[in-house]
């Protein structure tokens, strides 16, 4: 009996020493856990999986200063703690470095007079391979000779560089490669001494809006690159060429812009279709001494595309075609372009130039050559020939006897009339009445 207690009695320790072990092993465990867990970065810590939903933290704000408390002195270390969502926000200062941008981050600097990345001479200034990147604030220059640019966006979508200095980079300024769905706007893209500022190579639906692109060697080229949108850009003072279109580049849209003083051609378009140039002030281009650089407009090799309500003044020579089929106005009454040599007048109005009283469009057609010719060239800049003074029916930029005589000839008019004038219907109520009359009356002298 007794040797059954002791038996008893051993096995039972054995029993709460085996649990005490597993306990112990146990702690053990858990605080290694908890020890390494605060061991890593906070980025670690990204999303937790609820009843089989997973949840992404709140975005992280990383702080760069190159000479001041913050997380991190250098950009490149913040882009590589940060994860796909985070924001970095760089204070002002000079960053000597080159930046690869590969996950979905905001780059905010604090102040882009101020803000700098500097390549020195070497590399490319920030290389974009991720998409949904957003940059802005930044001074972005002195990155190094070809291949090398200040701003590459290499296969990346969705994309946004906004209000940067992109300026004096070895070779050229900014890039876009095989990107698509990005947008480039109110930067200063500016002092590329050797290539064009800006480029597009097989890269579509990007839009490229409000940046100001001038005193490089070139301005904007799209090589290769359709459905992409250029506008209300000023690209002025390049020592060549404002716009190049090259190579089947189709169906992009460039309007809007302020294409002047460039010392080539203000846009060339070669071997391209379905383009559509239209609404741009093309002005003071081709007078940079190069024989063959003097037009406003050049067209070669390339059909299809649509001219119109451009505004050409002053260029060393206005356009050349060769070998193209191209339209160069919007019909009637919605008319072409602006031809600051045209010497034709405005007697008649109509779609056949033949009823009696002016509309703001020339009676004979703009000739170009034998294939192209603008049908009907407008008698002022389209900017006002879109937004005259009222009562100011053939857009001669003055309101008087010969506004009062088209808006006699159509007086009573509607549109389905033969001698309907839509200028003449001020007011746009589809009649040309005593309304009209009397907005033409009240502005009559002005110019």
């Amino acid at each position: 009996m007794t040797n059954l207690r002791r038996k008893g009695t051993l096995l039972n320790n054995l029993g709460v020493g085996r649990r005490l072990r597993w306990l112990l092993l146990a702690s053990l465990i858990a605080i290694a856990i908890i020890a390494y867990s605060a061991a890593l970065p906070t980025s670690w810590f990204r999303s937790a999986e609820v009843a089989g939903t997973i949840f992404a933290p709140p975005a992280h704000t990383w702080i760069v200063d190159d000479d001041g408390p913050a997380h991190f002195q250098t950009i490149q270390e913040a882009i590589n703690a940060a994860t796909p969502g985070d924001t970095i926000y760089v204070k002002a200062g000079v960053y000597y470095e080159n930046i690869i941008v590969n996950k979905a981050v905001s780059l905010n600097g604090e102040n882009r007079d101020n803000t700098i990345i500097d390549g020195l001479g070497t590399g490319t200034g920030v290389n974009i391979t991720s998409n949904n990147v957003a940059m802005s604030g930044f001074t972005i220059t002195n990155s190094g000779w070809w291949p090398n640019t200040g701003i590459c966006l290499y296969k990346s979508s969705n994309s946004r560089i906004t209000g940067n200095n992109v300026m004096a980079n070895a070779y050229s300024n900014l890039e876009l490669l095989w990107s698509s769905s990005n947008v480039i706007s109110e930067n200063n893209i500016t002092m590329a001494p050797y290539d064009f500022s800006l480029s597009l190579w097989w890269s579509s639906n990007n839009v490229i809006s409000g940046n100001n692109i001038t005193n490089n060697n070139n301005g904007v080229r799209i090589y290769r690159a359709s459905y992409n949108v250029v506008s209300d850009n000023n690209i002025s003072a390049n020592l060549y060429a404002g716009i190049f279109l090259t190579e089947w580049s189709n169906d992009n849209i460039v309007t809007g812009n302020n294409i002047t003083y460039n010392g080539g051609h203000g846009i060339y378009m070669d071997w391209s279709s379905g383009n559509k140039i239209v609404g741009n002030n093309i002005a003071n281009n081709g007078w940079g001494g190069d024989p063959y650089l003097i037009y406003g407009i050049y067209v070669g090799w390339t059909s299809n595309n649509k001219i119109f309500h451009n505004t050409l003044i002053n260029n060393k020579q206005q356009l050349y075609s060769i070998e193209s089929v191209n339209i160069w106005d919007d019909g009637y009454p919605s008319g072409g372009n602006y031809w600051s040599d045209y010497a034709g007048v405005d007697l008649y109005s109509g779609p056949y130039q033949n009823l009696a009283g002016g509309d703001g469009m020339g009676d004979m057609p703009y000739i170009i050559d034998g294939n192209n010719q603008d049908k009907y060239p407008l008698m002022s800049p389209y900017e006002y020939w879109s937004n005259p003074i009222p009562g100011d029916i053939n857009r001669d930029t003055r309101v008087n006897y010969n506004d009062l005589f088209s808006l006699a000839s159509a007086y009573g008019s509607t549109p389905e009339k033969p001698n309907w004038n839509p200028n003449a219907d001020i007011n746009h109520d589809s009649r040309v009445n005593y309304k009209d009359l009397y907005i033409l009356a009240t502005n009559y002298g002005k110019t």
